[in-house]
């Protein structure tokens, strides 16, 4: 399938007039970008749309994605994507993603694979590619992934990253100033500085409270069986404020950022108990 998909052929028949006849023009056009197909939204909830062809229109369950999309979530609102190599991005409320570049080596894995996390908070799970053929880069940002399970947190002025499991490397795209994120530890990126954090501190992050809230967004898809993970429920979840705690009241609002009211989702690994 080329990028003339059905959520854009839905869009085409409600024009009139020249509009139609001049999309159905470009739907007999030879698929010569046919690879731009990158990977299917697997798990999509509530409010979930993709830009395409300068077209915004809604995303459903088991539709294919595109390179150069951009994908957003809106309040109360999460997906999961899962590209061909069977990398997992799940997608907070509120955010936004650019699958920026993404060049194929086999039919299952990329030689080349770049997105933009744009705002709001992620999950991403490394899949079958060369993990260096991944590059993720956020405002502030460009990370450097090793084989790697890790929550993001894209704001305006700063990068938050939780890694899971692996390591993340995380720079500074400003001062290139770099840190090796590894299991269990937090990094605060900004365009001057890139440091490490305690995972208890006030500002650490976590993709956990949304995965509480909703376990499918995280749990992890293997590309050749995502069709079959597609969820037939559409009930809204309540994968805003509630699912990410009181404190999770910034992102699932859509607030904007500033330093006395932090968006924040609980950490991934609570205090030790006294």
């Amino acid at each position: 399938m080329n990028i003339y998909h059905w959520r854009d052929s839905a869009m085409r028949l409600s024009l009139a007039g020249w509009h139609f006849f001049a999309a159905a023009a470009l739907a007999a056009t030879p698929p010569a970008r046919a690879q731009e197909k990158i990977g299917i939204a697997v798990i999509v909830r509530n409010d979930v749309s993709g830009m395409l062809l300068s077209r915004t229109v809604p995303i459903s369950p088991g539709e294919d994605v595109f390179g150069k999309e951009i994908v957003k979530t809106g309040p109360e609102s999460s997906a999961k994507l899962v590209f061909a190599d069977s990398t997992n991005l799940a997608v907070g409320p509120n955010a936004s993603v650019t699958l920026d570049r993404f060049v194929f080596s086999g039919p299952t894995d990329y030689k080349k694979a770049a997105v933009t996390l744009v705002r709001g908070a992620f999950r991403f799970t490394t899949g079958n590619s060369d993990k260096r053929a991944y590059e993720i880069k956020t405002g502030v940002a460009t990370l450097s992934v090793r084989g790697t399970v890790g929550d993001i947190l894209a704001r305006e002025r700063e990068t938050i990253v939780t890694v899971v499991s692996g390591k993340i490397v995380a720079c500074s795209i400003m001062s290139y100033r770099c840190t090796v994120v590894l299991a269990g530890e937090t990094a605060k990126i900004t365009l001057n500085s890139a440091t490490k954090k305690t995972v208890d501190g006030p500002n650490a992050f976590s993709f956990e409270g949304i995965c509480a809230a909703d376990p499918s967004v995280c749990e992890v898809t293997p590309y050749q069986f995502a069709a079959n993970e597609v969820a037939p429920d559409l009930t809204p979840y309540a994968v805003g404020a509630a699912a990410l705690g009181a404190a999770g009241a910034g992102i699932a609002a859509g607030t904007a950022h500033n330093a006395s009211t932090p968006p924040f989702i609980p950490p991934l690994f609570s205090p030790a108990s006294p």
